[in-house]
């Protein structure tokens, strides 16, 4: 007779509260071993990805209870399913319901990127540091959902513009990160024409909730990453054990299989309410038409 081992992830892990968070860490999920893994934003992207129902929602979630603890951050959201940011908005910079007003915001960062370059380059320096933060601070772009942005459209103009924000958002993540703007990007789509390599590979973080194939596991972790002994079996999970998930980050080279600490969506407007005060003004970005 063999032993039933009991599955160390299988309880729900309400949010630590008492955990410290920072640029370098904010609390994340529980490994294996009862460790906690932290995301780090410091020059660093992140991929959150998975089919629905899985708890991508989940973890965006419990990655902006941290965030929004943080001083000198801006948040700016991306959110075209128009609901999914909307108790967020005391604590965020702007938030996109279109994708008009998503391509003026994409714009806007380009130009502020190129001009935090400039004062980097005029100074001697490679990359804003904390300490710059007061005057220039971290801006962290939320997408979610990222398909919608990149790879809905039917007509031709559609797909242009699909096309023109998938590079601006591309451009971002590849050179944003020491001007201290960072990308997370979510997704209930992941498919080569949501996430290609070539993004995917300049994402240094990267979290796999359940996916239906070996193929969209791969899409989000790398190349391999769902076969063999490399362990990303997202595939696997099952489709009751919401909020399980495999995470890449800067300290493991193999996936890592975890589950992200809760925290229930009726507590997201209490949390934004108490971490107003930290919101940063960003006078340069477009309002949306409606304001």
């Amino acid at each position: 007779l063999f032993e039933r081992i009991a599955d160390p992830l299988a309880e729900v892990l309400s949010y630590p509260w008492g955990t410290a968070v920072s640029y370098e860490s904010v609390p994340f999920a529980v490994g294996m071993g009862g460790d906690l893994i932290s995301l780090g934003l410091l020059e660093s992207n992140i991929l959150v990805g998975g089919s629905p129902g899985g708890g991508k929602s989940g973890g965006l979630t419990c990655l902006l209870t941290g965030i929004s603890q943080l001083e000198n951050v801006a948040i700016v959201g991306l959110d075209p399913k128009r609901v999914e940011q909307s108790q967020w908005s005391p604590r965020f910079t702007r938030v996109s319901k279109t994708n008009e007003y998503t391509s003026q915001l994409l714009e806007a960062l380009l130009s502020e990127m190129n001009d935090r370059y400039q004062w980097l380059d005029s100074r001697g320096l490679k990359k804003l540091e904390p300490e710059d933060f007061d005057s220039r601070p971290m801006i962290v772009l939320v997408i979610d959902e990222l398909a919608d942005i990149v790879a809905m459209g039917t007509t031709r103009e559609e797909k242009e513009g699909d096309a023109q924000r998938a590079s601006m958002i591309q451009r971002l993540v590849s050179l944003g990160r020491a001007a201290a703007i960072v990308t997370i990007s979510a997704t209930q789509k992941p498919a080569g024409e949501t996430v290609p390599t070539k993004l995917r590979d300049l994402i240094q973080q990267r979290v796999a909730y359940a996916t239906s194939t070996v193929e969209q596991t791969d899409t989000i972790l790398g190349s391999g990453m769902g076969r063999g002994t490399k362990g990303g079996l997202a595939h696997e999970i099952p489709a009751d054990a919401r909020g399980v998930c495999y995470v890449l980050n800067e300290s493991s080279r193999l996936p890592e299989r975890a589950r992200t600490f809760w925290v229930p969506d009726s507590a997201i407007q209490e949390i934004a309410k108490r971490t107003a005060h930290l919101r940063v003004e960003l006078p340069w970005l477009p309002q949306p038409e409606h304001s």
